[in-house]
This record gives C-alpha cells, sequence and structure tokens, in this order.
C-alpha cells in the first residue's frame, strides 16, 4: 500500500474514533469510550497472537533453511523470528517486564488481559491536577483522545515487537537495524502512558497545564 493512501487510511480511521463523542454523551460518558476502545485493544493483541505462531512458524522454517543452506539464510534471521514471536505470544508479560523497568516499578499485570487492559479511569483526567485540556473540553471528548491515542500506542508497540525479526536480516538489507522497532515500542510505550509522560513533560519544560496525569 503506497504511504500516502496508508496515512489518508489513518486519518480516516482517526475521524472515525473521534465521532465517538457524541455517542459517549449519549450513552454512559468514559465508561462507554472505554468499553469501545478496550475492545479494539483487545483485538490488537488477539492479531498479535496469531501474527506470532505464524512467526514462530517461519522461525522454525528458518532454523531448516540455514541448515540447508548456510550462506543463502542467516542464523540470526531464524532467532530473531523465534524471539519476536515469544515476545508476541507472551504480549502482557512482556510490557508487564517493560513497565516494571521502565516507567512504573509498582505495575503489575500478570497477564495481557491485565497488562494491555484499558480502563475507565485512564481516560479521565486527575481533578487534582491543572490540566487546560479539562477547562475546553468535555469530559467524554478527552475520553475519546485518549483511548485513540492509547489504541495507537498499542498498535505500535507490537508492530515494533514484531519488526524486531528484521535486526537479523543481511547486512546488505537496510532493515535489518534495531532502531525502526524500537522507535515503535519505545513510542507506543509513551503513548500507551500518556497520563505518565505528560506529566513528565511537563515538570521538564515547567508547565504544569499539559499535565493530565
Amino acid at each position: 500500500m503506497p504511504r500516502h493512501s496508508f496515512a489518508a487510511w489513518r486519518l480516516l480511521v482517526a475521524v472515525g474514533l473521534l465521532g465517538l463523542a457524541p455517542l459517549a454523551q449519549a450513552n454512559d460518558g468514559v465508561g462507554f469510550v472505554a468499553t469501545q476502545f478496550a475492545a479494539i485493544a483487545q483485538l490488537i493483541v488477539i492479531v498479535g497472537y496469531l501474527v506470532g505462531f505464524v512467526l514462530f512458524g517461519i522461525g522454525i522454517y528458518g532454523f531448516k533453511r540455514w541448515g540447508e543452506n548456510p550462506n543463502s539464510f542467516p542464523l540470526s534471521r531464524a532467532v530473531m523470528s523465534c524471539i519476536a514471536a515469544t515476545l508476541l505470544l507472551t504480549l502482557g508479560a512482556t510490557y508487564d517486564i517493560v513497565m516494571r523497568s521502565t516507567i512504573d516499578p509498582g505495575f503489575s499485570g500478570s497477564d495481557s488481559r491485565h497488562a494491555l487492559a484499558l480502563s475507565a479511569d485512564a481516560l479521565r483526567i486527575d481533578s487534582s491536577s491543572n490540566s487546560i485540556f479539562s477547562e475546553y473540553l468535555p469530559e467524554h471528548t478527552i475520553a475519546v483522545i485518549l483511548g485513540f491515542i492509547f489504541v495507537v500506542g498499542l498498535y505500535n508497540f507490537v508492530k515494533g515487537i514484531y519488526l524486531l525479526k528484521n535486526i537479523g536480516a543481511s547486512q546488505q538489507q537496510q532493515e535489518g537495524t534495531i532502531a525502526k522497532p524500537l522507535t515503535h515500542i519505545i513510542g507506543g510505550i509513551l503513548a500507551m502512558n500518556i497520563n505518565v509522560f505528560s506529566c513528565i513533560l511537563a515538570n521538564i519544560i515547567g508547565f504544569s497545564g499539559i499535565c493530565i496525569g
């Protein structure tokens, strides 16, 4: 798919999701929004599992190809395919480990249903914060925006793990670097924890109005 077509597709999805705001206002507000985005997040996780199964099979087949002709298929590619597949098959545990070792040492998520779950509380701005967003935007609109950011972050987190398979590619292929998958993984985690990241950014630049945590 051409890059500009993919960008247009993402824009249409964003507009469609923002259309949830009036529906949220007519229904259960933030709870309604959380339910919709939680379903999308669960779908992304399920797709990640399926891709992990396929990728693991590709990795095992890669060992066979390497055994038959080591010069035509690098062993590192088969190894990285299996590693990426394993991380996809254990998305919840992977995210849990990353969170504990970076953003939140007290984070607890025993599996994907908990570690990657989206709650209504995550879509609300802390009432004790001085966020400028809560002054100009209704609660349900803020919930839609935060839910959309979370889903985009989760997608990029999963995509980044999938792209780890390319690290083992031959040196002639530019895709065989760790920069691209790390960019997706780190960016995804920051987006999924936008509440925490916004407050960190607010402390750095000295403007508490952008903190929504």
